[in-house]
This record gives structure tokens, sequence and C-alpha cells, in this order.
């Protein structure tokens, strides 16, 4: 009995597909029409997010059969709805939940097959909104989260009312330039100041709501509707301990900015299943290591590869300060950059800080993902489909033909299930095989 099971809906109906014809255990009949098992790479996706980027299904091209979810009126209803996205799940061996979830897109038609990419699930979220300011336009309602100093811009909504980036009520702080102004009344959406000098001076928010890395990620947790509404920080044991300052006055989706966040904090993380269907999001702190290690035996692995890399020159980032001035506000910068080698390729990071005194907190994290990326790269594939390691997870080998031993922590995945394959890479710790006697 094959081990794929493919659920496609298409026009409300569920159908469920492998490569071979058989009754699944749940009762669900699976018609084989796949051609073959489909090829999808779980890594980086952008900055500190990873997700399944890459994968592809081939489904036989049948119009005429009613059984076939692109079949009859559907075909028709495919061929003229061109980029159509199809909701599917995905699972393998013995699993009884979601393990993949997504879209599949039509690619490619031929005589044969229908080629479709598979797409991970998209979180339509923006880290922004829109409010309407004091000369009625429609403008991007800023966001900041944490303890900033002197954020701006402020929008002015009414004459004496500005939106709240925040979102808070209390630890808040409004200046004019240098001078701090009282507060009549704030809520979530606005806060109302009294002693304005009519267009005069720059309006500054100052926040003392300290956030941690660990809020953060809470936060994304639950505007994107996860089903559990906290990360989970098992590998990221210090995000309690890392203060955030983020401050966003463009808009950009909230996906897209945590994952620049989890890559400044040398962070990574990613969304996934549970056996119980509930999605959690899972932060990874990269320098992160666990006290468990997965080993193989040589005899164990089918291909192994080591990529050494051009050396790593250095990690770079600079912020933004305002301070007052005169009894005006005057932006400043500065910035900090860990050295690791005289000449090779740079890097940056955003720093998420507003301070001369923040130097040190980001000085430590560039520092940490310095010693991540200056590390050598490998990669090594070995028998049937592994659904157990996931991102983070280390593993050990040695390799008699390679004369190496290597402590690899996962940063991709490539399930290749046609040939039945597993494809583990990431950050390598290489040594001399030395033989055991």
């Amino acid at each position: 009995m094959s081990n794929l099971s493919l659920k496609v809906t298409v026009s409300g109906t569920d159908y469920y597909l492998s490569d071979e014809t058989f009754l699944k255990t749940d009762a669900n009949f699976h018609y084989g029409f796949l051609l073959s098992g489909p090829r999808i790479k779980k890594g980086q996706v952008k900055g500190g997010f990873y997700d399944f980027e890459v994968g592809q299904v081939q489904i036989e091209n049948r119009p005429l059969d009613e059984n076939h979810p692109f079949g009859g009126s559907r075909y028709t209803s495919l061929i003229q709805n061109l980029g159509t996205a199809y909701p599917f799940t995905f699972q393998y061996g013995l699993q009884d939940y979601d393990w993949i979830t997504g879209t599949l897109v039509l690619e490619k038609v031929d005589r044969e097959a229908l080629t479709f990419s598979v797409n991970a699930t998209e979180y339509n979220v923006d880290a922004t909104s829109t409010v309407t300011d004091n000369s009625g336009n429609t403008v991007t309602a800023p966001f900041a989260f944490g303890a900033v100093t002197h954020f701006t811009p402020l929008i002015r909504t009414t004459s004496n009312r500005w939106h709240n980036p925040t979102g808070l009520t209390s630890g808040i702080t409004v200046f004019e330039d240098g001078v701090s102004r009282t507060i009549n009344a704030i809520t979530s959406d606005y806060i109302e100041i009294t002693g304005y000098s009519a267009d005069a001076g720059e309006v500054s928010l100052t926040s003392t709501n300290s956030k941690t890395l660990e809020d953060f990620f809470d936060y994304v947790a639950t505007q994107l509707s996860l089903s559990v509404s906290t990360a989970d920080t098992t590998r990221a044991t210090n995000a309690s301990s890392y203060d955030v300052k983020i401050k966003v006055n463009a808009p950009i989706p909230l996906l897209e900015l945590a994952s620049d966040v989890a890559a400044a904090y040398n962070h990574q993380f990613d969304i996934r299943q549970d056996s119980s269907g509930n999605s959690t999001l899972h932060l990874i702190d990269r320098a992160y290591a666990g006290a468990t290690i997965t080993s193989y035996k040589d005899y164990e692995l089918l291909t192994s590869n080591y990529t050494l890399g051009f050396p790593l020159g250095g990690v770079s980032s600079s912020w933004g300060i305002n301070v007052v001035e005169g009894g005006r506000l005057v932006g400043k910068s500065t910035s900090a950059r860990s050295a690791n080698k005289p000449k090779g390729r740079e890097f940056s990071v955003n720093a998420y800080a507003d301070q001369y005194s923040d130097i040190t907190r980001v000085q430590g994290r560039i520092d940490a993902i310095k010693d991540i990326e200056k590390l050598s790269k490998a990669s090594v594939t070995i028998p049937d489909i592994n659904t157990e390691i996931e991102l983070g997870d280390r593993i050990r080998f040695r390799r008699l033909q390679d004369f190496l031993a290597c402590t690899l922590t996962v940063r991709s995945i490539d399930y290749d299930f046609s040939a039945r394959t597993t494809a583990l890479e990431g950050d390598a710790t290489l040594s001399e095989f030395v033989r055991d006697f």
C-alpha cells in the first residue's frame, strides 16, 4: 500500500490522490492519479522565516474522468481560470493529521500530466493599518512595539489628537520637540494632548513598555490567528530576555516584519501543524544546541556534501536615534560591526534599537550571527522520508570516504517522495575522521 495521501479541494469537494489506488484506514478511497511522488523542500524563505518553499506535483491529465479532481467541467474551469489556488493537505505514512498544507497552482499542461506548484499556506496580515489624518487623507498608521524613544512621525488625526502607534494606554509620554505635553485622553487608537503649539514643533512618542522577543512572536502568533496563540520557545530559551524596539512607518506584511526581526536576533521560525492539527509558531535560536543529537552510521547515509564557502568578513548594523538638542528634536545615527576576517563577504541586519546605549545589546546579537554565519555548510541524504527530524535538530555522522566527521544543525529539509529520500542541510562543524579500533 502507498504511503502518500494528497487531498485536493476543488469547487468545495475533496479528492484523495496517491501514486497508486488504495483505501486508507480512514475509509477515504485514493485514486492513483499521481504520476510520481512530489518533491518538497522546507527551508529559508526570507530572513528568519522558514517554510515549505519549493515543490511540484504531477497529476495525470484526465479531462474526461469524472473521478478526477480536474475532470469534466472542472477541467474547463481549470484552464479558463489560470492562477487559481486549490487548497491541499498532505499526509505520509501513518500520519492521521495534515502534515503539509497549502495550495496548488497549475504551472504546465501536456498530454500526459498537469504540473502544479506546491505553495505553503499564506498569511495575509499586515503589520500596519491605515488612518485618516487631519487633512482627510488616508495614510499608513505607524506601528511601534517595545520601549521606543522619541518615535516619529505620529499621525495627527484632529487638531489635538494623534494616532496611537503602540495600542497601549499607559507608560506613554508625548513630546513636542523636547517638551512633554499633557495627555488629556488616551485609547488604543488615539492620544489627545494639550499645549500643542499650532504646528510649531515635531511631535514624538516615548514608551516605557518594555517588550521581549518572545512577546513579539506571541503577538505574531495571535495576529496570524494560529491555533496556538503563543510561540513555542523550547529552542529559544533566552527569547524572554531579549528586549525589542520595533518601529514601522511603511506598509509591510507582518510575516515579513517577523522574518526580519528574527534574523536580526539570530533566530529563525516556522509554522507547522502538530499531530492534533494545531498550527504553532516555533521560534528557534540559531545558537541553540540541545543535548539530543541523532547519530548516523556511515552505511546509513546515501550521499554527503560540504561547502566551506567564501570567508565571512563581518556583520554590521546601524540605527537612527532621535535626541533633543537646543530645544529641538534632532536625528542622529550610530552603528556596530562584528569582524571575522580582514577580507570576506559582508552583510548587515536591522538593529531594532533607538538609543546610543543599545549598542551593547546590538553588538551581542551581531556577534552571535557572525558565529553562525562563519560555519561551514553540509548536506547529507538518508533513505526514506523522515518526518521526525525538524529544523533546528542536530545530527552527527562520520564518513570514511570523506575523511570527515560532522555535527550538523538542520536548516533545510528536502523530501523526495519519488526516490523516498530525505536530504538534510545546515550549519556544520567539521573535524577529521578518526577510525575506531
